[in-house]
């Protein structure tokens, strides 16, 4: 185990930089970049409200990279973009028939890919790891806040 700061970061870092390779490698064996992957999971997630800034500000991509995402999964007719009543300035991203089928099969897909890693995880286990991730997210905040 880590005994110092720097070491606890370097672990950290190791950690953090392991997991967004493995889900870069989960993507591409689905034909897919990871971005393209969790812009599918945000417009999923968000059924009602989806639209390109709400993308931008969930995955923190720049608006160019998000905005090329979106035009080629219009092209492959898995997304479209629609009136959204509530705010004429912006479109709502939602799935067509053809992407809600091929966004259901991938989230599954992602889902088990996640749950076979959680699975092998005690019950303990998976507890620490969401407290002590929300401990750091918490810590984070503050010190950013504290600096500004």
């Amino acid at each position: 185990m880590p005994d110092s700061i720097h070491d606890t970061l370097s672990a950290y870092y190791d950690f953090w930089f392991s997991c967004n390779a493995l889900y870069e490698k989960w993507a591409k064996q689905q034909g897919i970049t990871v971005n393209t992957l969790f812009v599918i999971y945000t417009v999923d997630a968000y059924p009602e409200r989806c639209n390109q800034r709400l993308i931008c500000e969930k995955l923190m991509l720049p608006k160019q990279t998000v905005n090329t995402i979106l035009e080629a999964l219009t092209k492959k007719g898995i997304v479209e973009k629609k009136a959204d009543p509530s705010d004429k300035r912006n479109k709502r991203i939602v799935f067509t028939r053809t992407g809600t089928e091929y966004a259901g099969r991938l989230l599954k897909d992602l889902g088990t890919f996640e749950e076979k890693a959680l699975g092998a995880m005690t019950r303990e286990e998976r507890e620490d790891f969401i407290r002590t991730s929300q401990i750091m997210l918490a810590r984070l905040e503050e010190a950013l806040n504290t600096d500004s």
